[in-house]
């Protein structure tokens, strides 16, 4: 507490259990945050701290680093520019084998595998913010989720997710750690064409109706850059003064979809 007093800004990627009360302390404290995802699991005492950050001018950015790798902007502008015409349908692929991802550590004793913060809703939450990022809000209409007894944990390790957007299109969501072959991709499917992002290898294609491609990019930098573009920033943002009340409100959003998805799924 005697430290947080002479800074200007704090970084939250403490456990996922500890980022609430982390968040209050700092908001609490006059200070800019930015925090790991997921923001937090409980939804109300978050929507009270943002409204507290937001009466103290209080920047607030979330670790969403995929908005941050140069095929998602590329396809968001695409999609801004309406490309591909109206959107038809999307889905989504997040597909790993979790003991590959942090080999130092055993994943069973992590935040990974606790019930109240743990699972492949909240720790693949980023999927769902993709959704919301590229498309606008929407509302789960559906979520399934199971554990596959594979990995022994006593979370869910498997869940599929329906998000209706305003603009009506569904977003079809498959979140799982239990496959051994890495697949991280995005379609979109729209009147005038189709979107194909490989997210872990950096690239995107837009084919017109016709089977043309009309762009083809894969783009050399490293993932390394998205995390440093996102921490880069929220620098900016804090030496700015940019308060950031519209992101606020869309990480809500983006948390409130997590929590109904793993609601819904009875997890």
């Amino acid at each position: 507490k005697q430290f947080i007093k002479s800074i200007d800004a704090g970084i939250i990627a403490s456990p996922s259990e500890n980022h609430l009360k982390d968040l209050s302390l700092l908001i609490e404290n006059n200070k800019h945050c930015f925090v790991e995802k997921p923001m937090s699991h409980e939804l109300n005492k978050t929507r009270k701290l943002i409204a507290l950050a937001k009466k103290k001018k209080i920047i607030i950015q979330v670790g969403h680093n995929i908005r941050f790798n140069p095929a998602i902007k590329l396809a968001k502008t695409l999609l801004d520019k309406k490309c591909i015409g109206e959107i038809l349908w999307s889905r989504s692929i997040s597909s790993s084998f979790l003991p590959k991802w942090r080999k130092k550590y055993d994943y069973k004793n992590s935040y990974t595998n606790k019930k109240q913060s743990g699972g492949v809703i909240f720790d693949l939450i980023h999927e769902i913010d993709l959704a919301y990022f590229l498309f606008g809000p929407g509302k789960v209409l559906s979520a399934v989720a199971r554990n596959s007894r594979t990995l022994g944990l006593k979370v869910e390790d498997i869940a599929n997710i329906i998000i209706k957007h305003k603009n009506g299109h569904f977003s079809n969501l498959h979140l799982d750690y239990v496959t051994k072959i890495k697949t991280r991709i995005t379609e979109i499917a729209g009147t005038r064409g189709k979107l194909f992002i490989d997210i872990s290898n950096r690239s995107l294609k837009f084919i017109n109706v016709k089977g043309k491609i009309e762009k083809d990019e894969v783009f050399k930098s490293e993932i390394n850059s998205d995390y440093s573009d996102e921490v880069l920033r929220f620098y900016n943002c804090v030496v700015e003064k940019k308060v950031n009340d519209k992101e606020k409100k869309e990480n809500l959003e983006v948390l409130k979809l997590a929590l109904d998805a793993r609601e819904m799924s009875s997890f």
